[in-house]
């Protein structure tokens, strides 16, 4: 991002979703949240990579030598905002206090929410599957058009 417009975007996009936030406060639970969300959907997508015959470590933008999740990291940003929405619900205005069982429990339980991907409606889980799978068709037919990611459900 040489222009910098991700830095631009979360200056406008953070205080819109939590008040008084600041991403990165480590006494923040709703960073907390965030952080573990994030992990759960981002373990999802680096299985369904590697089930998808792709190897995680090469990825299209990200290519750190010490990531060895640098294409998990590229395809991550289409289901950030279900997490974002997913916190959102659970601890819109809860800026302190500890992770509890019930938090992780529900960070966890992300992957069954519903999405959609074109008509087809599933669980974030199945389209973490989705995404990789054409991803690979996508990379055979040299075909960015073919990559499928999630939106909301009723969108488009």
């Amino acid at each position: 991002d040489p222009d910098n417009i991700e830095a631009q975007a979360a200056r406008v996009y953070w205080p819109e979703l939590f008040r008084d936030f600041t991403r990165g406060n480590e006494v923040d639970r709703r960073n907390a949240l965030l952080n573990y969300g994030y992990a759960v959907v981002r373990a999802a997508l680096a299985r369904a990579c590697t089930a998808s015959g792709l190897l995680p470590a090469f990825g299209v933008h990200h290519a750190s030598r010490t990531n060895a999740f640098n294409l998990v990291d590229d395809l991550i940003e289409p289901f950030r905002p279900f997490v974002d929405r997913a916190v959102h619900d659970l601890a819109r205005d809860e800026a302190s206090g500890e992770l509890t069982v019930d938090d992780r429990r529900a960070m966890a339980g992300i992957l069954n929410h519903s999405v959609a991907i074109g008509a087809d409606r599933m669980t974030l889980l199945a389209a973490t599957e989705v995404a990789a799978t054409s991803m690979v068709r996508a990379m055979e037919n040299s075909s960015a058009a073919l990559l499928q990611m999630p939106g909301w459900p009723g969108e488009g």
